[in-house]
C-alpha cells in the first residue's frame, strides 16, 4: 500500500466525518450540537477560570478553608470550556491551535503564580545549579553534585543561560520564559502530530487537549526541567517523521528532514528519557510499517531518523554522558525486578496523603475510565478504520496506547512505582490521547439519538480525567495550594526559615561545602548555596546519641556541616521520607525523628553551633575528633 493511497483514504475518512458533523449540527433539539465557542470567548472564559485559581492560591496562603474549592472550580471551568471548544466541528485548524496554545499559556501562568519569586521544586533547583555553574565557570559539563547526570544533558541550561546573558534578566526569569515557550509551542506541535496520525483535525484537537490533561503536564511539564524543551523537540521529530510530504518538492522535503535531524540532535543532548522514547518510537514504527508491507517514503524516513538518532545517542553517551548508564540503569533494573515479583521486593508507597481520601477515589475512577476508553479506542482503530486502507499510523498509536496498562503495573508493583509511573504517563499519553480521541470523536455512523450525547459525554469524560490527574499528578495532593509548610514536602517543604538559613550559609561560608541534610534543605543548599549535598545518611539523625558509629560516619563521608530542622521531630514526612535511601526508593515510610536525635550535637567537643533560628540549626563538624 503506497503513501498516496493512504492519503486518499484519509481524505475519504475525513470527508465522511465532516459530513456526519454537518448533519448532526442541524439537529436543533439539543444544546450539545449548537453550542459553539469562538477564540475570544475561550480566552474570556480562561481568564475567569485563572482568576478563580488565583483567588484559591491567595486563600491557600491565608489558610482559608474555602481555598481549594475555589481553586478546583477555576480549573474545572477552564477544562469544560476547552472541551466544549475542542469538540466543536466548526473550528478551523488555526483556531484549534490557538485554543490549545491558550490552554498551555494558562498552565504556565498558573505554575508561575504558584511560586512567583524563586524555583522551589527539587528538579528545578538542580537545574538552576547547573545553569548557575555555566554562568560562573563559562563552560559546559561542570560537575553538579545536586544532579550528577545533568551536565551531560545541558540543552535546557544552554538555552537559558544564553537568554540570561543576552538580556541580563537572571536565571529565574530566563528559565520561566524558556519553560513557558517550550510548553506553549508543544501544544501546537502535538496538534500537528495528531493531525498527521489521524488525518482529522477534530480528532487531532481533542487528542492534543487530552494530552494536556495527563497528570504531570500542567505542573511538572511546565517547570524549569530538561523535559520541557525535550518534549517539544521530540514532538517535532515525530511529526516530521510520520508526515507524507505529499506534493512537496524534493528540495523542501530535504530541508524538512534536515530540520528533524537538527531537532533530534538537540533532543539527544537535552534529555535522556525523552530521547530514548522518541528513538524507540521511530524504530517500532519502522518495524510495524515493514510488517504491514507499507514500506514507502514514510517508513524510509522513520528508519533513517531512527538510525541517525541511535548513532547520535551512542556517540553522546559514550563521550559526554556516561553517567546516564548508571543513573537510569539502577531504577530501571529495580523497577523490572519489582514488576516480575509482583511488588514483593518493592512495597510501593504511592502518595500516602491521599489514601482513603476523596482524591484517591477520583484517581481510581479516572484510571478506570481512561483504561476503558483506551480499549475502546484500540477496537475503533482495528475495526472501525476500513481494513483495505491499511491506515497503519492510527493502529500503531493505538497499539502503543496499550503501554498505559504497563505503566499501571509499574505504579502498583515497582519500587518507587508512584513516581516512575507518574513520569512515564507523560509518554504513554502521546499514544493514549489520540486513541481515546477516536472514541470521543466517532467517525463511523451512529444513530442520531446516540450522537446527541457524544459531545456532552466527551466534556464529562474530560472533567473526570482532569480531576483524577489533579489528584495523582503534580503538585502533589497535599500541596495543590501554596502557603502551608509540610516537612519533607516538595514545594511545600521550602519556606522562609530554610531559605534564610541557606542564604546565610552561602553568604558566610561560600560554595563547595559538604553538608548533610534532609531532602528539602539539601535541594536548596545544592542550588542556592553551591554546596555538595549529602541527603542519604538518616542514621546521623535517627541515632539518639553521639556514638562512635556517628562520628565515624561524619569522617568517612567527609561531612563539614550539618543542617538540622527541628520540625522533623514533630511529624512524619508527608512525602514518605526525609532522606534518599534504599528504603525510601522501596517506598518504605520514614517515621518522625526522635527529638534527642536532633539535639545530640549540642555541647559535643569539636562541634560548633554556628546558626540557630529556633527551627533550623547549622553545626560545624570539621573539628570533630576521631572517636
Amino acid at each position: 500500500m503506497t503513501d498516496e493511497t493512504i492519503r486518499r483514504e484519509r481524505g475519504a475518512w475525513l470527508r465522511r466525518d465532516l459530513g456526519a458533523a454537518r448533519a448532526s449540527a442541524t439537529d436543533a433539539q439539543t444544546w450539545a450540537t449548537r453550542l459553539q465557542l469562538s477564540v475570544p470567548g475561550v480566552l474570556l472564559a480562561l481568564a475567569f477560570g485563572t482568576s478563580l485559581i488565583a483567588i484559591g492560591f491567595a486563600g491557600g496562603r491565608a489558610h482559608e478553608p474555602w481555598a481549594e474549592a475555589v481553586f478546583l472550580a477555576g480549573w474545572i471551568t477552564s477544562v469544560v470550556v476547552l472541551a466544549v471548544a475542542m469538540t466543536s466541528a466548526s473550528l478551523s485548524d488555526r483556531a484549534r491551535v490557538t485554543v490549545l496554545a491558550l490552554q498551555a499559556l494558562q498552565q504556565s501562568f498558573v505554575r508561575w503564580m504558584y511560586s512567583p519569586l524563586y524555583f522551589a521544586f527539587p528538579d528545578e533547583l538542580q537545574h538552576w545549579r547547573a545553569a548557575s555553574d555555566i554562568l560562573i565557570f563559562h563552560h559546559l559539563f561542570h560537575p553538579n553534585p545536586a544532579l550528577p547526570v545533568s551536565p551531560g544533558f545541558p540543552g535546557l541550561e544552554e538555552i537559558t543561560t544564553a537568554l540570561a546573558s543576552l538580556s541580563r534578566i537572571g536565571i529565574f526569569p530566563a528559565g520561566l520564559i524558556v519553560a513557558a515557550v517550550s510548553h506553549i509551542a508543544l501544544a501546537g506541535a502535538m496538534f500537528y502530530l495528531y493531525r498527521r496520525v489521524s488525518g482529522n483535525p477534530r480528532i487531532a484537537g481533542v487528542a492534543a487537549f487530552l494530552f494536556a490533561l495527563n497528570p504531570l503536564h500542567a505542573g511538572f511539564d511546565t517547570m524549569f526541567i530538561y523535559q520541557a524543551p525535550a518534549l517539544l523537540l521530540g514532538a517535532v521529530v515525530l511529526e516530521i517523521a510520520v508526515s507524507d510530504h505529499g506534493g512537496q518538492r524534493q528540495q523542501r522535503e530535504r530541508a524538512t528532514f534536515l530540520a528533524a535531524v537538527i531537532c533530534l540532535a538537540g533532543l539527544v543532548v537535552t534529555h535522556h528519557v525523552t530521547a530514548a522514547f522518541v528513538i524507540g518510537t521511530l524504530g517500532v514504527v519502522t518495524v510495524t510499517f515493514t510488517i504491514f508491507r507499507t514500506f514507502g517514503p514514510t517508513a524510509k524516513r522513520t528508519l533513517s531518523l531512527f538510525l541517525i538518532g541511535t548513532a547520535l545517542a551512542i556517540v553522546w553517551v559514550s563521550t559526554e554522558a556516561q553517567s546516564v548508564v548508571d543513573y537510569l540503569g539502577k531504577p530501571l533494573s529495580t523497577a523490572v525486578r519489582g514488576v516480575l515479583h509482583f511488588g514483593h521486593q518493592s512495597g510501593t508507597v504511592a502518595l500516602p496523603a491521599t489514601h482513603g481520601s476523596p482524591g484517591a477515589w477520583l484517581t481510581v475512577v479516572a484510571t478506570i475510565v481512561t483504561a476503558c476508553l483506551v480499549l475502546a479506542g484500540v477496537a475503533a482503530a482495528l475495526w472501525r478504520i476500513p481494513t483495505k486502507t491499511r491506515l497503519t499510523l492510527p493502529r500503531i498509536f493505538a497499539g502503543f496506547a496499550l503501554s498505559y496498562f504497563g505503566v499501571l503495573g509499574i505504579r502498583e508493583f515497582a519500587s518507587d512505582g508512584a513516581e516512575l509511573a507518574g513520569r512515564l504517563l507523560t509518554f504513554a499519553a502521546v499514544f493514549t490521547s489520540v486513541t481515546v480521541a477516536l472514541v470521543l470523536v466517532p467517525t463511523w455512523q451512529i444513530g442520531e439519538r446516540l450522537r446527541r450525547f457524544v459531545r456532552p459525554a466527551a466534556v464529562a469524560v474530560s472533567v473526570v480525567i482532569f480531576l483524577g490527574a489533579t489528584m495523582s499528578g503534580w503538585p502533589a495532593p497535599w500541596e495543590l495550594l501554596p502557603g502551608s509548610f509540610r516537612v519533607a514536602g516538595f514545594e511545600s517543604g521550602i519556606d522562609r526559615q530554610n531559605r534564610e538559613a541557606v542564604q546565610w550559609f552561602r553568604a558566610n561560608l561560600g560554595q563547595n561545602r559538604r553538608v548533610a541534610c534532609e531532602t528539602s534543605i539539601c535541594s536548596l543548599a545544592g542550588a542556592y548555596a553551591g554546596a555538595y549535598p549529602i541527603p542519604d545518611e538518616p542514621s546521623l539523625y535517627y541515632t539518639t546519641a553521639m556514638t562512635p558509629s556517628v562520628v565515624s560516619l561524619i569522617h568517612r563521608r567527609r561531612i563539614e556541616y550539618l543542617f538540622v530542622d527541628m520540625r522533623m521531630s514533630r511529624e512524619a514526612p508527608v512525602s514518605g521520607h526525609f532522606f534518599r535511601t534504599a528504603s525510601s526508593r522501596a517506598g518504605l515510610q520514614d517515621p518522625a525523628v526522635p527529638l534527642s536525635g536532633l539535639t545530640k550535637f549540642r555541647g559535643v567537643s569539636g562541634i560548633q553551633l554556628i546558626y540557630d533560628s529556633s527551627q533550623i540549626q547549622i553545626y560545624d563538624v570539621r573539628e570533630l575528633p576521631y572517636g
